[in-house]
């Protein structure tokens, strides 16, 4: 590697993906003084960094090791290289057809800089696959539910990939396509109700606030996307991925162990490598282990197909009341009382089997606390038995805990903001150390305590950090509490529909022909 000809190079794609050295740095897990040695001539990359590099900053391996721009390997750029203009293009019309051809410049700014992140990699093919095979089950009248950080990507929720808006608070008129930004609120789910003041039709409240930086940990790497589809559905989801894929795909049968810890009827991981110098053959490949299975895929990017017992319920009671959940104001008053006095005990709860109990002992009055509670049951889920009890019998304030990942970065990157620190890097750090408990078997050390208490952040708040052993992104509480609410709908307006899904008799009540 000629050092100084490559250190060049890689400096030029890092700036042209819109990365700095930490958050460069932060991709590959490495210090950004490693970057800046390595763009000096001072150090080369490991070189089992070479290939996520490469993938990172949408380059080939000789490129990197000669500096020079070189063809992209055929497997790859004969498969992207024929959608990735053409959703790209996609993305930005739907943003005009949804926004009006000068949409705010909040979103502008939000689309380009996702598109900064993006554009060298293949995330706009699983979002485009993932978009179709949404549209293909609504059509069928079985939707999918989409778990995970997805919806962290605005580029995702224009594209059809996910149904949140990850955008900050805000109205939107469905006839006028004008947006209104609410700063005074952190999610568009607090905003009280109001009408357009030009055609009076009754405002959409959107927007939750979601960051994209809590996402570029994944970019590049094991992107895994959860799709949770219908028994109905299944077969076909499975033969849209592979005519979508191909070659590329390799099918994974996971321990049978994980389907009873993640409450799941049925899974199937598809690993799809873009990247690999030829197309790659499908084989099944056999695990005993949950430690084989999730070491295997910690570096390859994944879409699992989940089935779940809720989800048949939620699709056997759409289809009964033949009304679907697009149809419905889930956050009218009569659903959110009915959410704040805990009703909940006769509502599928997604696996928190804890919900019941936070409700009872943190009594809420809003749905951001709502919020809250489904983040602290969340965590409880990827916690061992003894930590999740440990953790749920503390006695914390529900308005001090930290329920989301997305959280920290926000409250750290405000108050950066704050002293004129406009860089993303340090907040994105005590985010990531957070999310992953590295403060909780580790604590915050003096030098990250002392910038925290220097920009404003209270010893409390740094308490709260090292009490944190997991996180998940808020995009997960969002779907969780939004289906909690769509079935509270259901059980309000149609209790005997809703008694006869949820009591069991499902399958007697519906026999879809799809």
């Amino acid at each position: 590697m000629k050092e100084n000809i490559c250190g060049e190079f890689l400096r030029k794609k890092r700036q042209q993906c819109g990365l700095t050295q930490y958050q460069l740095g932060m991709l590959l897990k490495v210090s950004d003084k490693a970057v800046s040695k390595w763009e000096n001539g001072l150090a080369k990359p490991k070189s089992q960094l070479l290939h996520p590099l490469s993938v990172i900053l949408g380059v080939t391996v000789d490129g990197l090791l000669t500096g020079e721009e070189s063809p992209k390997r055929k497997g790859k750029s004969c498969f992207m290289e024929e959608r990735h203009k053409s959703l790209w293009d996609r993305a930005y019309d739907n943003l005009r057809k949804r926004y009006t051809d000068m949409p705010p410049i909040e979103m502008i700014s939000r689309f380009e800089t996702e598109k900064l992140a993006l554009i060298n990699t293949d995330m706009l093919l699983f979002f485009d696959l993932i978009s179709q095979i949404s549209e293909n089950a609504s059509e069928k009248g079985c939707p999918i539910c989409m778990e995970g950080g997805t919806g962290a990507s605005f580029v995702a929720y224009l594209l059809g990939a996910s149904d949140v808006n990850p955008l900050p608070a805000h109205y939107y008129c469905p006839v006028c396509r004008r947006v209104e930004f609410v700063a005074c609120v952190r999610d568009g789910w607090e905003l009280e109700r109001k009408y357009c003041s030009g055609c009076h039709t009754l405002l959409v409240r959107d927007g939750h606030n979601i960051p994209f930086e809590i996402y570029r940990h994944v970019i590049g790497k094991n992107t895994g996307f959860d799709l949770v589809v219908s028994k109905y559905f299944y077969a076909e989801a499975e033969e849209k991925i592979r005519q979508y894929f191909g070659d590329y795909i390799t099918v994974l049968n996971p321990p049978a162990g994980i389907l009873k810890k993640r409450d799941l009827s049925r899974m199937a991981t598809y690993v799809i490598q873009l990247s690999d110098m030829q197309a790659k053959s499908e084989e099944d490949s056999l695990f005993c282990s949950h430690e084989e299975y999730y070491e295997y895929i910690s570096d390859k990017p994944y879409i699992n197909l989940l089935g779940k017992e809720d989800h048949e319920k939620w699709i056997a009671l759409r289809r009964l009341v033949n009304i679907s959940e697009n149809e419905i104001d889930f956050l009218e008053n009569q659903v959110q009382q009915a959410l704040f006095k805990g009703d909940i005990r006769a509502v599928p709860n997604w696996g928190l089997y804890n919900l019941p109990l936070l409700f009872e002992k943190f009594p809420i009055r809003n749905l951001q606390d709502a919020l809250q509670l489904y983040g602290i049951a969340l965590c409880a889920t990827a916690l061992s038995g003894c930590e999740a009890a440990s953790y749920l019998k503390r006695q914390i304030n529900l308005w001090d805990v930290i329920p989301y990942r997305d959280d920290v970065f926000c409250d750290i990157y405000s108050k950066m903001r704050e002293h004129g620190y406009l860089e993303t890097g340090f907040a994105f750090r005590v985010m990531d150390h957070t999310r992953k408990g590295f403060y909780y078997h580790n604590g915050v050390d003096r030098y990250i305590r002392k910038v925290l208490l220097n920009i404003g952040v209270s010893e409390r708040y740094i308490a709260c950090l090292e009490e944190t052993i997991y996180l998940f992104p808020k995009v997960q509480g969002v779907i969780q509490l939004r289906y909690t609410l769509i079935f509270l709908w259901y059980k309000i307006h149609y209790p005997e529909e809703y008694q006869a899904v949820i009591g069991g008799k499902e399958e007697t009540v519906l026999s879809p022909t799809i």
